[in-house]
């Protein structure tokens, strides 16, 4: 029991740290530390209008598609991210770039060769653009 209340103490002070820097306002925040991916996005869905102009929003409920497997969702709410964000997107295009690369991986393995290329040459460039913030390359 106490081992249990320390855990959910760790988890509640890493989530009130989190929604300190971020801003988002959502139960599906702590949802989502805690590896509950599905109800984070359906709480995060039903907090739509508080949060829809964050960045950081977008980027959660990315990273919560991504977890489920829906990485078609996933690639539009890291776009979304890197839209309202602007500049200094290298968490975002990491991201992106590991969803674009399962989806062309996919479409590949069936067939689907044009689809498969976009989702390549998506995730090619957000991953040049990350290496270029990281400074590996100008």
């Amino acid at each position: 029991m106490v081992r249990k209340n320390m855990i959910l103490i760790v988890i509640l002070t890493t989530t009130i740290e989190f929604c300190m820097e971020s801003h988002i306002h959502s139960l599906g925040l702590v949802y989502a530390q805690m590896g509950e991916y599905e109800k984070a996005i359906r709480e995060l869905k039903n907090d739509y209008e508080v949060n829809r102009f964050r960045w950081d929003y977008y980027y959660l409920l990315g990273i919560c598609y991504y977890q489920t497997g829906n990485l078609h969702q996933a690639v539009f709410n890291f776009q979304k991210a890197k839209e309202l964000k602007g500049k200094r997107t290298k968490k975002i295009d990491r991201e992106l770039f590991k969803a674009c690369i399962s989806i062309a991986r996919d479409y590949y393995e069936k067939g689907m060769l044009d689809s498969s290329g976009y989702y390549y040459n998506l995730g090619i460039s957000s991953y040049r653009k990350y290496l270029k913030e990281i400074k590996w390359f100008n």
